[in-house]
């Protein structure tokens, strides 16, 4: 099948990047990306925000539009950014358990759907008038075989990394396997405007407490003007800090609409500014540091116990915060400088993806491309995020059931365990798409069951345990994932295995039925077959 044009998205916590291909023109080692959006169509940007305005249930602007001074008035306008986590609330609350609250899963679907229409109709609009494989490509090339690489996404919101190792090098682009999971934590970019518009805060109520008129005004008025700092002329900082222009001693930031003059050393504030140091910049940092410091060790642990002969060679860097002069220093001093630590890190050279910002998304149109072109994608083998498992009965056990819920089956008039997890996916087990696990079960029919009205239902569950700590039944660590709907109209009661007709107590002849379960899990979706 020819392609006319590949297209990728890659959907982010802050902003969201478009790539696009087409077979035979675009440049093979480069996807094009989208850098004209509404309300910035005199400036090339590689990405849009992640941001929409509703007034009242209505949507009024999205992604730059935000941002426009000539937003019609409305009493009570809402924006709604930094929504990508909660999609997947069991999951944060996994790696974030302190998140307790937060909107609902109704109104985030709707916040995605918005936003993915209004980026759908600009991207078809720009056509009508006009982590893996991009970081491989822009630094790690040449002969080199068994190559093994540690990729690093740190965004806006979140962290990512995973371990790869380099196949196949006779493509334009290499073939990769994954070692182990990819293990991510909510750390980012946006952590830091937070910590930073709490520090301005504290500081502006120290002011504030000299000045109670600005309260009486404006309850939030410290609130409010820390995170507009925080967007504003912070960013600038943030970008440049560990650059030789970006990183000084001191510097200082204007504080809008300052009332006074006077002078709060208390509170770092001279003649309407704000003084920052150095100090308070890397304490900013750090914090967000330290997470990624624990992903990064979490991973060559992992390989030291699966593989300990193996060596690290490449750490790669993707991401808005991965590509920050100051974070990439931080990691050379603790897994380069800092030899004797790390005994499968020895000869570990550190690099910033090409466009570090839009890496993932140029990566996954690559991706597609020379699977289109070759039949081969970029990264051959995977490893599964997370155990996956079907809700089934098993006969009680008073010990191996201890505490699960029980019922007696009318079929066979014997006892047995429900709700119970059979993993045939686990935390780290290899994947690909062109090998699909299965594994059969049975189902009881008694012989009077209508098979054109009735339909078997296979509860799937999802769990981000460790592998060593599945549960055994379903519960909030094993919460259902989907439900697969069988269509039985098509099957006929004497294809079943009549089991000797045995008879239970009640006299009622049962069949059994034989099934399989298939699941194939591919990069962005899983698929489900019985």
């Amino acid at each position: 099948m020819t392609r006319d044009l590949i297209i990728g998205i890659d959907l982010g916590m802050t902003y969201t990047g478009v790539a696009f291909f087409v077979p035979n023109k675009t440049d093979p080692e480069r996807a094009k990306l989208i850098q004209k959006w509404p309300g910035k169509e005199d400036k090339t940007e590689n990405k849009v925000p992640t941001s929409l305005i509703y007034h009242g249930d209505k949507l009024q602007s999205w992604g730059f539009l935000c941002d426009s001074l000539d937003q019609p008035d409305h009493p009570d306008p809402k924006r709604h950014q930094y929504f990508k986590l909660w999609l997947d609330r069991p999951h944060l609350q996994v790696v974030f358990p302190e998140t307790n609250d937060g909107p609902s899963y109704e109104e985030v679907k709707k916040w995605f759907k918005d936003f993915l229409k209004k980026l759908y109709q600009h991207i078809k609009r720009t056509f009508l008038n006009g982590p893996y494989a991009a970081e491989w490509k822009s630094k790690v090339k040449g002969p080199e075989r068994q190559n093994m690489i540690l990729v690093c996404d740190a965004g806006g919101g979140t962290t990512d990394a995973a371990l790869l190792e380099a196949l196949d090098q006779s493509h334009r682009i290499p073939q990769l396997k994954q070692w182990g999971p990819d293990f991510g934590k909510p750390v980012g970019s946006v952590k830091i405007d937070i910590a930073f518009a709490a520090l301005v805060q504290a500081r502006l109520e120290i002011a504030e407490s000299s000045m109670p008129s600005i309260a009486d005004d404006d309850p939030d008025w410290a609130k409010t003007t820390a995170w507009q700092m925080s967007q504003d002329r912070f960013q600038y900082h943030k970008c440049a800090f560990g650059t030789t222009e970006g990183t000084h001693e001191k510097f200082r930031m204007k504080i809008p609409d300052f009332p006074t003059s006077h002078n709060f050393p208390d509170a770092c504030i001279e003649r309407k500014h704000m003084m920052f140091t150095r100090k308070d910049m890397c304490k900013l940092f750090d914090g967000q540091l330290e997470g990624i410091y624990s992903i990064l060790d979490n991973q060559l642990d992992y390989l030291k116990r699966a593989k300990p002969s193996k060596q690290v060679n490449h750490l790669v860097l993707s991401g808005g915060l991965g590509s920050s002069v100051y974070i990439k220093k931080k990691l050379a001093e603790r897994y380069i400088d800092n030899k004797g630590r790390y005994s499968n890190a020895k000869h570990l050279h550190i690099y910033t993806a090409d466009d570090p910002q839009t890496a993932v998304v140029q990566g996954l149109v690559l991706n597609e491309a020379q699977q289109h072109e070759t039949g081969n994608a970029v990264l051959k083998s995977r490893t599964s995020p997370a155990s996956y498992g079907v809700l089934c009965k098993e006969p009680y056990d008073p010990e191996k059931h201890l505490g699960m819920e029980l019922e007696r089956d009318p079929l066979d008039g014997k006892m047995y365990a429900i709700d119970v997890i059979h993993w045939f996916v686990k935390k780290g087990d290899p994947v690909s798409e062109d090998n699909r696990v299965s594994y059969n079960f049975k189902r009881k029919l008694s012989p009077d069951t209508n098979l054109r009205h009735d339909h078997w239902k296979s509860t799937v569950v999802r769990s981000w345990k460790d592998r060593a700590y599945l549960p055994k039944a379903l519960g909030d660590e094993a919460p259902p994932l989907c439900t697969i709907k069988s269509d039985t109209s098509a099957l006929r009661l004497e294809n079943f295995e009549k089991v000797g007709y045995l008879y239970n107590t009640i006299g009622v002849k049962f069949l059994v039925a034989k099934y399989k379960v298939q699941v194939n899990i591919e990069v962005a979706d899983i698929l489900f077959e019985v």
